[in-house]
């Protein structure tokens, strides 16, 4: 992959990236991502994020962009999955899911929105909406139609991934 900033200036994008960095990492560490197959618990969370994702996004398109002279440009750090670490998954649709996620947080840091204090542009809108609409038909489309596949010649190729973060 290209040189990819992680920084934005826009308050809005940095929340929605937020969760977006979430969503990837709860997908990266469900059961399902050790197999080749699509729990119907995993495949609903993945579905409840994108949906989120769009609440969200609907929810900083609708208020109106803000002013702020005495606080902008303030810069915030985006984290950004790297490549390596979705591509350990063993669970290829997973791997897919996130790396769709994982570039549409790309395309948001470094769209032209990222520049403004609050907001989406109406290109970076439609952009956010085509990568959410993607994985939407890629889940019910793909994901519901083809899983579980019987790979027994090929799993498991990869060691498993571990437990997310343990409780306090």
């Amino acid at each position: 992959m290209a040189n990819v900033n992680d920084k934005t200036m826009n308050m809005d994008i940095h929340g929605l990236c937020a969760r977006l960095y979430r969503f990837i990492d709860e997908s990266l560490h469900c059961q399902s991502a050790n197999s080749a197959s699509i729990e119907e618990w995993d495949l609903n969370r993945l579905k409840s994020y994108v949906a989120a994702a769009l609440n969200y996004r609907d929810w900083l398109a609708a208020i109106p962009t803000l002013d702020c002279p005495e606080s902008h440009p303030t810069e915030f750090t985006v984290p950004l999955w790297s490549l390596d670490s979705i591509m350990a998954v063993e669970n290829e649709s997973i791997k897919d899911w996130a790396r769709l996620a994982h570039i549409a947080m790309v395309e948001l840091v470094n769209s032209q929105s990222s520049r403004h204090a609050t907001g989406l542009v109406s290109h970076d809108n439609n952009r956010f909406q085509a990568f959410m609409d993607k994985l939407n038909n890629f889940m019910t489309n793909y994901m519901e139609v083809t899983l579980p596949l019987d790979l027994p010649e090929s799993i498991p190729y990869k060691p498993g991934v571990g437990p997310g973060r343990t409780g306090v």
